[in-house]
This record gives structure tokens, C-alpha cells and sequence, in this order.
């Protein structure tokens, strides 16, 4: 059986995709495992993922984890605010 350069070229392209979503996958699943600093602010299940994403990529997320509340600048701080009616208001898109 021979390979041809096109098949050759495949199979490289192939291998380091393979490589690299194995070397990014074992970070990712910790980064986004439990225990993100906005499920203790808002209530697990509550937040949508584009907010967890901002969180586990938050700069300050370790430094939010120890606190009562979300730090001052927290990506997410549209969640944390309360309308007149002291409800939690929606995020603006």
C-alpha cells in the first residue's frame, strides 16, 4: 500500500489536529469544571455559558472565589444587578 503526498499531507493535518485537541481538553475540562465563582453568586444552573466562559476566563476569578460577591469589574456584572424591583434584572445582549 502506498500513500500519495495529498494523503500523506491529510493524515499530518489529521494527527496534529488529534494532538492538539488532546493536549487542550484535560485544561478545558478543569477550567470549566464545578466550582466556578459565579455558581456561588447566582445559583448553579442559573448562569448561561457564555457567562461561565467569561468567568473561567476571568482574570480575577481566584480572587472572586474567596469573596462574598463578584469583584467590581466582574465580566458578568450585568447578572449581579437588581432592578427597582429588587429582582435580579436580565443581562443586556
Amino acid at each position: 500500500m502506498s500513500f500519495d503526498l495529498s494523503t500523506v499531507i491529510v493524515l499530518m493535518l489529521a494527527a496534529a489536529l488529534a494532538g492538539a485537541l488532546v493536549s487542550v481538553l484535560p485544561e478545558w475540562r478543569r477550567m470549566m469544571g464545578g466550582g466556578l465563582p459565579i455558581h456561588r453568586h447566582i445559583g448553579e444552573g442559573h448562569a448561561a455559558f457564555e457567562a461561565e466562559l467569561r468567568c473561567a476566563l476571568c482574570a480575577g476569578r481566584q480572587e472572586c472565589a474567596q469573596r462574598a460577591t463578584a469583584l467590581a469589574d466582574c465580566p458578568n456584572a450585568a447578572l449581579f444587578r437588581k432592578d427597582a424591583s429588587g429582582t435580579k434584572a436580565a443581562p443586556t445582549a
